[in-house]
C-alpha cells in the first residue's frame, strides 16, 4: 500500500489558498462560532507541530504542489494530548490513475465493422492501400570460375582439402586402435566416394558391398584399394572435433560445427554466382530416432522424428546463406512470418512475402473478420483471401491486385499468393532432390547423419543446380542430373577413369556378368573335415586350429591344393 504524502507548512498554505474550495452559507451557519475556534486551533497546530511532517519532503524540488487539488485533502481526526481539543492530520493523497480494463478477443470481434476499423486506426493500420516502394535489388554476382567447369570442379570448391584436413586430424586425435594407420587426403575421397555409391546401389549392410556372393557382388568394391575392415574403421573413428579440447558446454553442436562453418562458408563462396533475387525459408529433417535432446517431432514431415534443419534456398533449390542487404525477397511461412521481422527486413534492405498466423502481435484486428479488407502500415500489408479455407497473407512488395493463375482451372487469386506459391517450391525441389540418392543408415551416430546430409546430399545437390546455372545457354547435352552429377564425382574419387581399357571395358560397356559366369570364377571354399578326428586331440591347440582351417579353390581344378587362408 503506498503511503500518504505529507506537506510541509509552506506548501500546504500554498495549496489552500490557490484552491477553489468554498465552503456554503450552511456549513458556515451550522458551524457557527466553533468554526472561527477550530481555525485559530488549526492555525496553532500549523505553527507549533512542524514535526509531524515528513523532513525529506520539504526539500523535494519535483514537487509542486499547485497541481494538487482541494479534492484530493483528506482529514482523519485523531485525538491530541488534551482531551478537550480535536484537530485532523492533513493528509495529501497522490492521485490514483484511471485504469481501464483490456478487451478481449471476443468483445473486440463483436463490435461493429466501424469500431474495429477505429481501434486498427489507432494502431496505424489504414484501409487506403498505396503502391508499395519496393526495395532495389542491387546485387553484383561476381563470376570465380572461368570457362565451362565439371561437376567435380565445382564440387571441390565444397569439399576443398580444408574440409579433409579437419576430417583427418580429427581421425587420428579419436582413433584408440594400435595398428591405426593415418588417413590420406585420397583415401578419404575414397571413403566419400563409396559412400556416393551406396546411395544409387542400395546394399542391406556394409558387410554386403564386399561379399563374393553372386546376389551381392559388385566389382568396384574389390577393385577400390580399399577393404571392407579399413572402411569400418575410418567409418567407426569419422570425427570432426577434437572431444578433449575446452569447448562451450552450451554449444549442442560442437561435434559437427567446425564442419557446417566450413562447409557453409564454401556455399557462400559459390553463391555469388547465382544473381536470384527470390530465396525460401524452411525447414527440413534429418531422421533420427536416437535420445538426444535436440531430437524434434513434425508430424507434417516423411521423417517425423530427427534433428530440424532450417534451410535458406533459391527458387530452384540451391542452398545457401547470407543473402541481406542485397534488395532481395524473403519468402517464408506463418511459422516465421511477424509484423516485427517485415519490419527488420525492411531495415536491412529486404523484401518478405508469406503466409500469416492471425494469432499473431501486432496484427489488425480486421484480419479475423470475414468481411474486413486489407490494411496497411509502414509499407506493410497484411490481407486475407478465401479459397477453400481463409488464407492470410503478409507482403512488403505486393498491393492487393488479382491475378488469374495459369492451369488446368484458371481462378483469379492474389498477386502475392501467386507469388508465394511458385517460389515456395524451392525447398520442396531440394528435399526431393537429396531424397533420391540418400545414403544414410539407421544404425550410424547423429553427428555423422548431418554430416552426410550436409556433405552428401545437399552438397551434390547444389553443385548439379550450379552445373545446369552456368551451362544453361549451351547445349542441352551437357546438363547433367543430380544422378548424373554424383556418377560422376564417383567416377572420379574412386579414380575409375584412369583403368586400363580393359577394366573400363568391363565395368562400362560389357553386359552384366550372369550368375553363371560368376559362379565359374574362383572362390574359396571350406575343406569338410576327415575322419580322424582322435588325431586332431593329441595335437597342440595352434596346430589343432590351423588344421581347422583349411579352404580350397574348388573351381580351379579338381586336384586343388588346400591353403591356410
Amino acid at each position: 500500500m503506498k503511503m500518504p504524502r505529507k506537506l510541509s507548512n509552506e506548501a500546504l498554505r500554498r495549496v489552500l489558498e490557490e484552491s477553489d474550495f468554498e465552503l456554503s452559507d450552511d456549513d458556515t451557519n451550522s458551524n457557527g462560532a466553533n468554526s472561527d475556534v477550530h481555525n485559530e486551533e488549526d492555525s496553532d497546530i500549523l505553527d507549533q507541530e512542524p514535526s509531524i511532517f515528513a523532513d525529506d519532503d520539504v526539500d523535494d524540488p519535483d514537487f509542486d504542489p499547485g497541481e494538487i487539488s482541494r479534492s484530493n485533502i483528506v482529514t482523519d481526526d485523531f485525538s491530541r494530548d488534551s482531551p478537550a481539543n480535536n484537530s485532523s492530520d492533513i493528509v495529501i493523497n497522490s492521485p490514483r490513475p484511471e485504469t481501464s480494463r483490456r478487451r478481449t478477443a471476443g468483445e473486440i470481434m463483436r463490435l461493429a465493422p466501424q469500431e474495429i476499423n477505429d481501434i486498427d486506426k489507432e494502431h496505424g493500420w489504414s484501409q487506403e492501400i498505396l503502391p508499395l516502394s519496393r526495395q532495389p535489388y542491387n546485387s553484383n554476382p561476381t563470376l570465380h570460375i572461368q570457362g565451362e567447369q565439371s561437376a567435380v570442379s565445382i564440387y571441390r570448391r565444397i569439399l576443398t582439402n580444408e574440409v579433409l584436413d579437419l576430417m583427418n586430424v580429427n581421425m587420428s586425435v579419436h582413433s584408440r586402435m594400435t595398428r591405426w594407420t593415418d588417413v590420406t587426403c585420397e583415401e578419404m575421397m575414397k571413403f566419400i566416394g563409396l559412400y556416393m555409391l551406396m546411395g544409387i546401389v542400395k546394399f542391406p549392410t556394409f558387410e554386403s558391398c564386399w561379399k563374393l556372393d553372386p546376389i551381392y557382388y559388385h566389382q568396384i568394391f574389390h577393385n577400390v584399394n580399399i577393404s571392407y575392415n579399413r572402411f569400418s574403421s575410418i567409418l567407426r573413428c569419422w570425427h570432426f572435433v577434437d572431444n578433449e579440447a575446452p569447448r562451450d558446454r552450451n554449444e549442442r553442436l560442437y561435434k559437427i560445427k567446425p564442419l557446417l562453418d566450413l562447409v557453409i562458408n564454401n556455399w557462400k563462396s559459390l553463391l555469388t554466382l547465382t544473381p536470384d533475387e527470390c530465396i525460401v525459408i524452411d525447414e527440413s529433417m534429418v531422421p533420427f530416432r536416437g535420445r538426444i535432446s535436440f531430437r524434434q517431432y513434425n508430424p507434417s514431415k516423411a521423417h517425423k522424428y530427427g534433428s530440424k534443419i532450417y534451410k535458406l534456398c533459391t527458387e530452384e533449390g540451391f542452398l545457401c546463406d547470407g543473402l541481406l542487404d542485397a534488395g532481395r525477397i524473403i519468402v517464408c511461412d506463418n511459422y516465421y512470418n511477424t509484423v516485427g521481422l517485415a519490419k527488420f527486413l525492411q531495415q536491412r534492405k529486404t523484401d518478405l512475402c508469406g503466409t500469416l498466423r492471425v494469432n499473431r502481435k501486432e496484427l489488425p484486428w480486421a484480419i479475423r473478420s470475414k468481411k474486413m479488407g486489407p490494411k496497411k502500415k509502414d509499407n506493410i500489408i497484411v490481407m486475407k483471401w478465401r479459397d477453400k479455407r481463409d488464407v492470410a497473407m503478409i507482403s512488403t512488395c505486393h498491393d492487393t491486385s488479382m491475378q488469374m493463375s495459369l492451369g488446368y482451372q484458371p481462378k483469379l487469386k492474389p498477386k502475392a499468393v501467386l507469388y508465394y506459391n511458385e517460389r515456395k517450391k524451392g525447398i520442396d525441389v531440394s528435399d526431393q532432390l537429396s531424397s533420391y540418392y540418400d545414403p544414410k543408415r539407421k544404425s550410424l551416430a547423429w553427428y555423422k547423419k548431418i554430416a552426410l546430409d550436409v556433405l552428401i546430399c545437399a552438397s551434390v545437390t547444389n553443385t548439379s543446380l550450379l552445373y545446369q546455372k552456368l551451362h544453361s545457354t549451351s547445349n542441352r547435352k551437357l546438363r547433367k542430373t543430380v544422378l548424373q552429377t554424383q556418377q560422376e564425382i564417383i567416377r572420379e574419387f574412386l579414380q575409375l577413369n584412369n583403368a586400363s581399357d580393359a577394366s573400363a571395358n568391363t565395368l562400362t560397356n560389357s553386359p552384366r556378368p550372369s550368375t553363371s559366369s560368376i559362379a565359374s570364377q574362383h572362390f574359396l571354399t571350406k575343406v569338410p573335415p576327415k575322419r580322424q578326428q582322435n588325431c586332431q586331440k593329441t595335437m597342440p591347440w595352434m596346430l589343432r586350429r590351423l588344421a581347422k582351417r583349411r579352404y580350397k579353390l574348388e573351381n580351379c581344378c579338381k586336384k586343388s591344393k588346400t591353403s591356410g587362408y
